[in-house]
């Protein structure tokens, strides 16, 4: 005989999910304070999931997720990390092994340019393109009248010529 919703114990797992559950829909705004606090004792008391699906019958199954936060200090302290593993393995590979890597690494810089070289066929014709649709579009632009240009000089300002 299968047991039904009601009749399952809840886990402290269960009662963590509808806590962080709660706390979204209260950061949401969806719940005030008290209600929250309410609920998230009622949680924490639940015995039976019945017990806590009543608790979170009113709101929707799936609250907005809270915001990602971006944290600025990560890459100060990934690039102080390769600065010091730069400086350890300096001290400790010798320069033999240094030369290996010079060699192994401009390979793949030499091998990264002449992929783009094989790019420059294409790129070059498509770049002329648009720079003589853009030229010839802003041939057909209208021209400003003489004096209503920026050239013009401003009613009142020191730009203009005295008359003896």
């Amino acid at each position: 005989m299968p047991l039904l919703r009601s009749d399952i114990r809840a886990s402290d797992a269960d009662r963590e999910a509808v806590a962080e559950f709660l706390k979204r829909h209260y950061t949401a705004g969806r719940l005030t304070e008290d209600e929250f606090d309410a609920r998230v004792d009622a949680a924490y008391a639940a015995v039976g999931l019945s017990q806590l699906d009543r608790l979170v019958a009113d709101l929707p199954a799936h609250p907005p997720a809270p915001p990602a936060r971006r944290s600025s200090v990560r890459p100060v302290v990934a690039c102080l990390a390769v600065a010091v593993l730069a400086v350890a393995a300096a001290s400790v590979v010798p320069g033999e092994v240094w030369a290996v890597l010079l060699v192994l690494a401009l390979s793949l810089l030499l091998f990264a340019g002449m992929a783009l070289m094989m790019l420059a066929p294409v790129a070059i014709p498509i770049v002329l393109v648009v720079w003589l649709v853009h030229a010839v579009r802003r041939a057909g632009a209208p021209v400003p009248l003489s004096g209503a240009g920026p050239r013009a000089p401003l009613p009142g300002s020191a730009s203009r010529r005295r008359l003896s």
